[in-house]
């Protein structure tokens, strides 16, 4: 198995190749600490909840078997075979609130667990809003690793509809000036973070760009999983707005949601993208906090998106969740 490249301990990130070792002493209470390495010297951190459990499963699955993590006989049954078609029927049926209920009313805890860390714990003001479940909060996907090798030192990054900053964070890390743009307020650990190089402004996406003599020119923009929360036309106005802040040499990283994803419904296929932009009313779309309505892509759908807006698709590819657009200005050859 392929390790992640970070594992989030607390409020940082740490890259997995530092760590040098994990105490799971604690992992009844999902807590571990991480001894690693930080400019050549040791250091300590924690993780709790989620985070404790993604460290363990990355670093030492084995923890995770045996007495030590150990669930009731059937309980994974019941979520299974009555708490996910409950939650489906709800769904669909529009009952998202009580969906979820019954979703996280029938997860079990490992047994002997001591509920003194939240199992639960994750981006609040995301779930509620209905904007998803930061499914890379702790750990940063491939394709988020493959645009922190394109960072160089003294870059400027716009990552638009940051989240919980997780790619943020690893960008300042490589050295890059980072502008954070997100709807929601920055989360606990940006507003302690005094690093000049991290900017969080709070604003709508389509306010952005609209004065482009107010915003620093742009190595690399990301478009992280957030595009589809916009109609087609809309999200092209967006991109529109944005090319004036990329220079010349720059690249434009975007995720969108496959149409062909597990969050797409029967008929789905048949709607044309510039009307196709609804609530994904199933099991996947509750389980992970996705009830806004959304636009899905095809992959030739997302690079018409991108090179109506005036900009160069340089790569494309999917995956079985996403489509993954890497583009340039028009400008260059």
């Amino acid at each position: 198995m392929q390790l992640p490249p970070f594992l989030k301990f607390g409020d940082i990130l740490i890259p997995t190749k530092d760590i040098l070792d994990l105490d799971i002493s604690d992992i009844e209470r999902q807590s571990v600490t991480a001894r690693y390495l930080q400019n050549g010297k040791p250091e300590t951190a924690e993780a709790r909840g989620f985070d404790a459990i993604d460290a363990v499963m990355a670093l030492r699955p084995s923890a995770l078997e045996g007495r030590r993590m150990k669930w009731r006989k059937g309980a994974w049954a019941v979520h299974n075979l009555i708490g996910h078609p409950c939650m489906e029927i709800l769904a669909r049926l529009h009952f998202y609130k009580a969906a979820l209920r019954i979703h996280d009313a029938t997860v079990p805890a490992p047994r002997d667990f001591h509920p003194g860390v939240s199992a639960k714990a994750g981006p609040v003001v995301y779930a509620q809003s209905g904007f998803g479940s930061s499914l890379t909060s702790s750990v940063l996907s491939a394709f988020d690793q493959n645009i922190l090798e394109r960072i160089s030192e003294g870059d400027v990054v716009y990552d638009v509809g940051a989240g919980e900053g997780a790619l943020a964070q690893a960008c300042v890390q490589k050295g890059a000036r980072v502008h954070a743009i997100d709807l929601h307020a920055p989360p606990e650990n940006f507003l302690n973070n005094k690093d000049k190089n991290l900017i969080w402004h709070q604003m709508d996406l389509r306010d952005v760009g609209r004065d482009s003599s107010r915003w620093e020119k742009a190595d690399i923009l990301i478009f992280r999983r957030v595009l589809y929360y916009f109609p087609y036309d809309e999200a092209k106005s967006i991109l529109q707005n944005f090319k004036p802040l990329l220079k010349d040499n720059g690249s434009s990283f975007c995720s969108l949601i496959s149409m062909h994803s597990p969050y797409a419904q029967t008929g789905y296929t048949d709607v044309p993208i510039k009307k196709r932009f609804e609530k994904a009313v199933n099991g996947h779309a509750v389980q992970y906090n996705l009830l806004q309505p959304v636009c899905m892509y095809t992959q030739e759908e997302a690079k018409a998106l991108f090179e109506e807006a005036g900009l160069k698709v340089t790569d494309s590819s999917h995956s079985k969740w996403s489509v993954y657009i890497t583009a340039k200005s028009l400008s260059v050859n």
